[in-house]
């Protein structure tokens, strides 16, 4: 299928953007992919017919179908020109009958590679198993952040992707800076070098290496109603649990060092435009507390206030300050190990049972990126009925299929499965 998107409006150049760009380029051996593998079953699909669902999503986004602005130095295709759908659209075989491992090679080759002319693509998977093959989106975190994300994929469904609402102009300037003096206060009172639960003797190897686990997302809502709480709460205090369980380094805890977590915040989306509109909220993750109950308990006081200030029209003025003199230094320092254990996201899946040419979709996996310097990151979904946790890190960091374990059983000791 050839088909060129002539799209209007041409697309927005913004800091956040730029600043992705940035870096990207700062960090070349780091990919600031982010996406989604939806795993399914059934005969494979046809390019014809996968190209069918990616015109679905670029009818919602239009600037899906143009070269990206602004652009990063050196790539090719002027900014705002549109270009071929079809040369976005990749085929790629695992080995054959090599199952989840193959799949995970795939995945991980892939995060090695630079991404299409247009900074996303679609690859069909398959081979790995018999009746089975994946849809895997992946784009520059210039473009998307999760909400966008799920909504694109929502789109390419054929679902409805959630309402969107005309976006406010930023707030009054009045009240801005002492809100950005607030939170820079509430950052620094956690003070103390951030603990990694990997040792420093651990070195870093700039490749990736992806995990995952699922459990039933009853399941996770009945840990989150046992505790009165959300599962986003159960995502963040499982985590903990997981961490205090498979921490490589015994010693990571000494002293009180705080697990201190980023956990980006979206914002809605202006329909159909790409971008990113989120601002960078911490939680520290009680991995010292023994008792999972204590630890949801100490969880969702910090989620209750981040929560209450997202009814502020300023939440975030710190991260919008320090961005627009900063660019790319902000997550440089955002991302820093001295400051943060790790980037824990969240990408909300579809409300309705997805499907794919009418192949039926059995889980969605999330891919989040690995910032430079970091050991590992999560990235959690719910996806086809299954809340899927999936771990990226460093190759050298050991036994990472243990941590995603882990996680499955503290969900379960939250909910009294256990």
């Amino acid at each position: 299928m050839t088909r060129t998107v002539m799209a209007e409006p041409a697309p927005r150049s913004d800091r956040m953007s730029r600043k992705w760009f940035d870096y990207a380029a700062a960090h070349p051996s780091t990919s600031v992919a982010i996406g989604v593998v939806a795993l399914c079953t059934g005969d494979l699909p046809t390019r014809e017919e996968v190209a069918l669902l990616v015109s679905l999503a670029v009818d919602a986004y239009p600037e899906l179908g143009r070269h990206p602005v602004p652009r990063p130095a050196g790539s090719a295709g002027a900014p705002g020109t549109p270009f071929r759908l079809d040369r976005q659209i990749f085929e790629v075989e695992a080995a054959s009958g090599s199952g989840q491992t193959g799949l995970r090679a795939v995945l991980e080759q892939l995060t090695a590679e630079p991404l299409p002319e247009a900074l996303w693509g679609v690859w069909l998977v398959h081979g790995y198993a018999t009746g089975e093959f994946a849809v895997v989106l992946r784009g520059h975190h210039a473009l998307f952040d999760g909400l966008l994300l799920a909504d694109i994929i929502a789109c390419a469904l054929g679902a409805e992707p959630r309402p969107t609402r005309a976006v406010a102009g930023p707030p009054p300037r009045r009240g801005a800076y002492a809100a950005a003096l607030r939170e820079a206060r509430a950052l620094f009172r956690d003070r103390g070098r951030a603990a990694q639960p990997v040792p420093p003797s651990v070195k870093l190897t700039g490749r990736v290496q992806y995990m995952w686990e699922g459990v039933p997302v009853e399941r996770m809502r009945e840990a989150a109603s046992a505790h009165r709480a959300t599962t986003n709460d159960v995502y963040l205090a499982a985590l903990a649990g997981a961490l205090r369980a498979w921490a490589p380094d015994p010693q990571w805890l000494a002293g009180g060092r705080p697990v201190r977590v980023q956990v980006p915040i979206g914002y809605p989306h202006e329909a159909g435009r790409l971008g990113v509109r989120a601002t960078a909220a911490w939680v520290r993750l009680p991995c010292e507390v023994d008792d999972p109950a204590e630890r949801i308990a100490l969880v969702k006081v910090q989620t209750d206030r981040l929560r209450a200030s997202l009814r502020n029209p300023h939440t975030g003025a710190l991260t919008r300050l320090v961005s627009r003199f900063l660019g790319r230094f902000d997550l440089d320092l955002q991302y820093h190990p001295g400051w943060m254990s790790m980037l824990v996201s969240h990408v909300p899946g579809p409300a309705a049972t997805p499907a794919i040419a009418g192949r039926t979709v059995t889980a969605g996996v999330p891919l989040m990126f690995l910032p430079a310097s970091q050991y590992l990151a999560t990235a959690m979904c719910d996806f086809a009925g299954v809340t899927q946790l999936c771990v990226v890190a460093d190759r050298a960091v050991p036994d990472v299929g243990e941590l995603a374990q882990q996680w499955v059983h503290q969900v379960g000791l939250l909910g009294g499965h256990e």
